[in-house]
């Protein structure tokens, strides 16, 4: 009985130290539908594409270590965002998995409570007989463009100062803070 009591308790610790997307109540712009942080990275999953914002890593350590001497740090971030050109999203996301649990946030003289925790939900029709799946793999963003029409009317377009590349088909985004990979 005891082994099994301790199991349980491992799951639900193990669940909860991979990444997770949260729902936006008012914690970030309206346009914002989820947030998901990986490590020195937000994504925001907004109603018209994804805003990537990058923090420099030497500065998110600078932050995390403990003084007795508090000294003034700015921390450098770089953004950018994937539009959807001429979306037809209309706001409201389906097929969510929800998780269990939920955040609250207290931030810029905001507060927002009970916002869901989900593993993955799709954007429907996007573009014309085109949604969008955002997922959780290995504790990592994951997002599929599932088109069930003509894939030409899939328009995206990339905002920001960046330096894009294709390397060992990956997609690399280099910013000032570090570069973003995808798969």
């Amino acid at each position: 009985m005891i082994r099994f009591r301790i199991f349980i308790f491992f799951l639900f610790l193990t669940h909860y130290s991979t990444a997770q997307y949260i729902e936006n109540k008012g914690q970030w712009p309206e346009n914002v539908l989820f947030g998901l942080s990986e490590g020195n990275i937000n994504y925001y999953i907004e109603k018209d594409g994804i805003t990537v914002d990058v923090a420099h890593p030497h500065d998110l350590n600078y932050t995390t270590t403990h003084s007795t001497v508090r000294e003034e740090k700015s921390i450098r971030t770089h953004a950018f965002k994937l539009e959807w050109k001429e979306s037809l999203f209309n706001g409201i996301p389906s097929e969510i998995d929800s998780l269990l649990g939920y955040s609250n946030f207290i931030s810029n003289n905001c507060y927002a409570s009970r916002c869901a925790t989900v593993s993955s939900f799709t954007l429907k029709k996007v573009w014309p007989d085109t949604d969008v799946h955002f997922s959780i793999v290995d504790g990592k963003l994951k997002y599929d463009y599932i088109v069930n029409g003509d894939k030409a009317r899939i328009d995206i377009n990339i905002l920001g100062d960046i330096d894009l590349n294709i390397r060992e088909r990956k997609l690399i985004f280099g910013t000032t803070c570090g570069s973003v990979i995808e798969n």
